[in-house]
């Protein structure tokens, strides 16, 4: 089994403190281990293979190139997204013939337990395995944006058990990103709803165990239960993030490169959003003004 994650320069903290917990937690001698990296240096990958301690030759780096045309025709469906969302999507494709199964893990996660029986779990011939999304009313149903039976289950994709052949033969990444074209503007979580959309019905729904998320700990009392652990919602990073684990997370990050990084205020995240929202915004209109250029 193939673990993987997927970093860009914003969350190589994230990725580091993930891989920390991996090789403490996860038993993953025999595994594979990728950092898929976007726009990262060299600096930042030291970092990151300086977080896993006596493991430190373990991480493989594959670096992905955003200025390609399958990301050029995929517009932001909100300001606060990029194509980079979607660069998940190829982290399958990438891996064929690499190994039979995948297990793609969001960087704000903590590992948490052995994570050898994804290795061995049967996925019933299902290409794909989650976690039930506990907030169902995240379900595109419930709002009518896209065509999502309402009585099929919706699952988080920041947790994909993936059996890459199946993968590959279902020809799943096209697939998604034909139906991100299809449906800009009516994706609301990003290639979190055209993998459900896609797949509807058939995947395989997997204990909440092993992607579980804040609503959940704050109905169980405590993460006990995790085995893998999802910050959603505020980040750990953050002074105000009232996540019971947090001092997990902190523990974590003081063996890793970051361990003397500042928490930050909600009022430096909103300023760092707005200028996001910005930069976002300007550079939607340097790529209109080109297309424009090019079509005249």
């Amino acid at each position: 089994m193939i673990v993987a994650c997927l970093t860009d320069r914003n969350f190589t903290q994230f990725a580091g403190v993930l891989l920390a917990s991996l090789f403490d937690k996860g038993e993953v001698d025999e595994l594979r281990v990728i950092v898929f990296g976007l726009g990262l240096r060299e600096k930042d990958k030291e970092r990151i293979r300086a977080s896993c301690g006596r493991f430190s030759d373990r991480p493989e780096f594959v670096d992905i190139d955003l200025a390609t045309p399958v990301f050029e025709k995929l517009l932001p469906t909100r300001w606060s997204l990029s194509p980079a969302n979607y660069a998940r999507l190829l982290v399958p494709r990438m891996m064929a013939g690499a190994d039979s199964r995948l297990l793609y893990l969001d960087c704000d996660m903590l590992v948490l337990s052995s994570l050898r029986p994804l290795a061995t779990l049967d996925m019933e011939g299902h290409a794909l395995a989650a976690v039930r999304e506990f907030d169902q009313r995240l379900h595109p149903a419930k709002d009518g944006r896209l065509a999502h039976p309402a009585d099929i289950p919706y699952f988080n994709a920041g947790m994909l058990l993936i059996d890459l052949e199946a993968w590959e033969r279902l020809a799943l990444t096209q697939a998604t990103f034909d139906f991100v074209e299809e449906n800009q503007g009516r994706l609301r979580f990003a290639e979190q709803d055209a993998l459900n959309c896609v797949l509807a019905g058939r995947w395989k729904e997997l204990d909440p165990a092993w992607n579980f998320t804040h609503a959940r700990v704050s109905e169980a009392g405590g993460y006990d239960q995790a085995r893998i652990l999802h910050f959603t919602g505020g980040k750990p990073t953050s002074r105000d993030c009232g996540h019971p684990a947090q001092d997990l997370f902190l523990r974590y990050r003081s063996t890793t490169p970051w361990r003397h990084k500042r928490l930050t205020t909600r009022f430096e995240r909103r300023m760092a959003k707005i200028l996001r929202k910005r930069l976002v915004r300007l550079k939607r209109r340097w790529n209109r003004a080109g297309l424009e250029t090019l079509g005249s």
